[in-house]
């Protein structure tokens, strides 16, 4: 078993999905009500204490509740040290968006889960990847990704050149 149930989540509620980002399949969790997540828990994955992970997954929310993906970090006898919420997404969003978000497993982990999270949503989730990088990116490296910035009031964001080789 890679994923199991977590909390007070019922069978019924987590199911295959023929909606997916690519392969046959996705899971689909659906939550009807704000008192009851339903959620999924992934196996123990090993991991190096101080060390920065990136994960990444797609999903697809089709109401305006709440999804979330959670890591939790265990040390060696699998007692859990902590639980960190890596998104909250909020709203109908009715199409497959890619998400990743850096972290840093505390210095004593030897252990990572990953729980899935729907409350009072539906929710399909595909393609969810675990990884140990080099660094941990604490900034974005696109200057003006935002497009804010037009110090000289030209209408065109600054640090970025229009092309015509597009």
């Amino acid at each position: 078993n890679y994923w199991s149930l977590y909390g007070n989540t019922t069978p019924s509620n987590v199911v295959r999905s023929g909606g997916k980002v690519n392969g046959k399949y996705s899971t689909r969790l659906t939550s009807t009500s704000d008192a009851d997540a339903t959620e999924i828990i992934s196996d123990y994955m090993l991991v190096n204490g101080d060390s920065p992970y990136n994960i990444s997954w797609s999903s697809y929310q089709r109401n305006n509740g709440q999804s979330n993906v959670k890591i939790q970090w265990y040390n060696a006898s699998k007692t859990l040290l902590s639980e960190e919420i890596i998104t909250i997404e909020n709203g109908d969003m009715q199409t497959w968006l890619r998400r990743n978000a850096n972290v840093m497993a505390p210095s004593t982990a030897v252990y990572g889960r990953i729980v899935l999270s729907v409350v009072n949503d539906q929710t399909d989730f595909d393609n969810i990847q675990m990884e140990q990088v080099q660094f941990s990116h604490q900034g974005n490296t696109v200057s003006n990704g935002s497009f804010e910035i037009d110090q000289d009031e030209d209408g065109k964001p600054n640090q970025w050149t229009a092309t015509s080789n597009v």
